[in-house]
């Protein structure tokens, strides 16, 4: 194995660690897959839970993309039916979209978020916060 794989090795081990799947919300492994009839295989992020070969994003991105697409119905593919797969291509693309802007505006990096992240876990999660006021 040359240099050039330790550190992309290296560099997907790291990023498994912070990220999750965009599609799933899922844990990522470092995991060596072999496409076809190519002898070598290369080293690639893989998505447990979905089965799937992912780069993944910052779960907070994720968390927020699965709030927008849950909350406000969006669905990015609309000329299929809708079911939990088009729900999950959609949160992967929200996912994306909120990537890009994070990296065009320099608060992702190489390593993740280069400023401190204050996510309203109120607004992004899935439990219902009461108060004896609101009953």
């Amino acid at each position: 194995m040359d240099v050039q794989n330790n550190e992309r090795t290296f560099s997907l081990q790291k990023r498994s660690e912070r990220c999750v799947c965009k599609y799933c919300g899922g844990h990522l492994r470092v995991k060596s897959v072999v496409f076809n009839e190519i002898v070598d295989g290369r080293t690639e992020l893989y998505c447990e839970s979905c089965g799937r070969i992912e780069f993944g994003v910052e779960p907070e991105i994720y968390r927020c993309a699965k709030y927008y697409v849950d909350e406000l119905d969006y669905n990015c593919y609309q000329d299929m039916d809708y079911s939990e797969t088009t729900r999950q291509m959609s949160i992967a693309r929200v996912s994306e979209i909120m990537e890009w802007v994070a990296i065009n505006i320099s608060i992702i990096g190489a390593d993740g978020f280069t400023v401190p992240i204050k996510l309203d876990l109120n607004k992004t999660s899935e439990c219902l916060h009461l108060t004896d006021d609101d009953l």
